[in-house]
């Protein structure tokens, strides 16, 4: 089987591309630098801007494309114009190419942060009212990829993963690390609420059994499914990093004052609320993700 994966030269891309090496596919990768990725025989397509891009004859060939190419969550970026021209406008103008070639599998990565302003465990069924552009633009494109490929052979699947982490990552997962390494000391032992995560190696399986598999087409969550505190995730990078950890018990109307006074509130969030998937529908495919293993967290 031939695969193209967009944005191969991104984090997730780097890893899935090493992880799809150990398999019998035939690989190619579509990017927008000249940065080359780890392996010499996947077959790279270069381009300068997603405008031009022909990706008629790119995706010409193929039989699945993973595409992972996406304008991340900017926390400065409030302009939804230049996040829905990557994400939905440009994923359109792919899957449309991927389907007059005959492509039979085409993968979104997309995002939990659709489920923003739901207060429940989330799943695949729910309606969904993301608030922020970069969500907005992800659940666009879902609802454009949905339409395209009704009633049609070709099939779409739609990964809503959460916070990723792994070797190479950046963002706020790096971040915790960092203040781990170089102070030993977190103020978030009172931390408790439950939020879902995925390791890079949990997330290319899941990739890899939509490949191989007989998978009916869908939307779905996926983790670790073993939902971490803040303070047990601190603890895991701190294992991981041979490293003595001491947390403080700061009370959590502190914390949240800390971070409205820095103008973080979204940070507070994130440390503290609570934020679970429901994966239940990607188990029942035959998937299952590999426990958590504390040395996935040296970052």
């Amino acid at each position: 089987m031939k695969v193209l994966v967009t944005g191969i030269n991104g984090f997730v891309g780097k890893n899935l591309e090493s992880y799809l090496q150990n398999s019998s596919l035939l690989l190619g990768g579509l990017l927008r630098t000249n940065r080359q990725v780890s392996y010499c025989d996947t077959q790279l397509h270069f381009f300068d801007t997603f405008d031009n891009a022909d990706v008629e004859n790119i995706t010409c060939g193929y039989d699945c494309i993973i595409h992972l190419a996406a304008l991340v969550h900017q926390p400065d970026q409030k302009d939804i114009e230049q996040y829905m021209r990557l994400n939905c406008d440009f994923t359109v103008k792919l899957a449309r190419a991927a389907i007059a070639n005959g492509v039979g599998k085409f993968i979104f990565l997309s995002t939990s942060h659709v489920y923003e302003g739901i207060d429940s465990v989330y799943h695949e069924q729910l309606e969904l009212k993301p608030t922020s552009p970069y969500a907005q633009s992800k659940h666009q494109a879902s609802l454009s990829l949905l339409r395209l490929f009704s009633g049609i052979n070709s099939k779409l699947y739609i990964i809503r993963p959460p916070l990723i982490y792994g070797q190479g990552v950046k963002g706020n997962m790096k971040s915790l690390s960092k203040l781990i390494n170089k102070t030993q000391l977190t103020p978030f032992l009172l931390a408790r609420a439950k939020r879902s995560y995925i390791c890079i190696d949990n997330l290319c399986s899941f990739i890899l059994h939509l490949i191989d598999a007989d998978v009916q087409p869908g939307i779905y969550n996926v983790s670790d499914n073993d939902d971490l505190s803040t303070s047990e995730l601190s603890s895991l990078i701190a294992a991981a990093n041979d490293k003595q950890l001491f947390q403080l018990p700061i009370p959590k109307n502190i914390m949240k004052l800390f971070f409205s006074i820095v103008r973080k509130q979204d940070q507070w969030e994130k440390i503290y609320s609570e934020f679970r998937l429901n994966i239940n529908k990607a188990i029942s495919t035959g998937w299952k993700p590999k426990p958590i293993d504390y040395r996935d967290f040296v970052l």
